[in-house]
């Protein structure tokens, strides 16, 4: 008898000392330490993303609109879905709504439709919340009035890092004036950088980037120009 009550009280002791340790590591996580935890698991769980903000208009002196920008949404794929049965569920389905579409892109990333029209992003509305594989990605195209001296004077731009910028003409020489300020996000994502639906935020508007109102008209640079001379190589 006397032997089975040390072995309880040795238990017992044991019991109150694992107690007091869960007790104290519990402590220390949810009070002690709790905002850096707190903000570690925000960083493994939240992203910050930006959008472009849209580039500014051209415009001769009479208020012709000679450069503009377009939008458009494009359709990627991030990863093919698991499971054979969903795969063909999708495959169906996308389909279906889209008619034919094509795969391209390097690794897993695939463009399956570009430029699609608001009615088709309507309709997709409901697949995208059952495959977060899918997503609509925002595209901004630079236009031209269509007078090959005007495309020379106005200049050309490419995209760098999903932003406008000029590269030549006019586009070059005011570019910090034509750009915008792009937008900020945040965003929850779950363990396969998926987006987690509800969690999206706006940090910051995105500024459209200023008019530029040119003091020549569209005669007179069609004029000054037609040798297809870069005003920016002039400057």
């Amino acid at each position: 008898m006397r032997e089975y009550s040390v072995r309880a009280r040795i238990l017992m002791a044991f019991l109150f000392m694992w107690a007091f340790m869960a007790s104290a590591a519990l402590f220390y996580y949810t009070v002690y330490d709790r905002e850096i935890y707190v903000q570690l698991g925000n960083r493994l769980a939240w992203r910050q993303g930006t959008f472009p903000a849209v580039r500014g208009k051209i415009i001769d002196k009479d208020n012709l609109i000679l450069a503009w920008t377009e939008k458009y949404f494009d359709l990627y794929l991030l990863k093919k879905p698991d499971g054979r049965a969903r795969r063909e569920h999708f495959y169906t389905e996308l389909k279906r709504i889209l008619g034919a579409f094509t795969q391209t892109g390097d690794g897993e990333i695939k463009l399956l439709k570009k430029g699609l029209q608001p009615e088709k992003i309507m309709e997709l509305d409901k697949l995208l919340r059952v495959y977060p594989e899918l997503r609509i990605v925002p595209r901004f195209e630079r236009r031209c009035i269509d007078y090959p001296e005007v495309r020379a004077f106005v200049g050309k731009t490419e995209t760098k890092d999903g932003r406008t910028v000029g590269i030549s003409g006019v586009e070059l020489m005011y570019n910090r004036e034509l750009n915008g300020t792009d937008g900020l996000y945040n965003v929850m994502v779950d363990r396969n950088e998926n987006w987690i639906k509800g969690t999206w935020s706006l940090k910051r508007n995105a500024t459209t980037g200023h008019d530029l109102l040119l003091e020549l008209s569209l005669e007179e640079i069609r004029k000054e120009h037609a040798d297809g001379t870069d005003p920016a190589e002039k400057k």
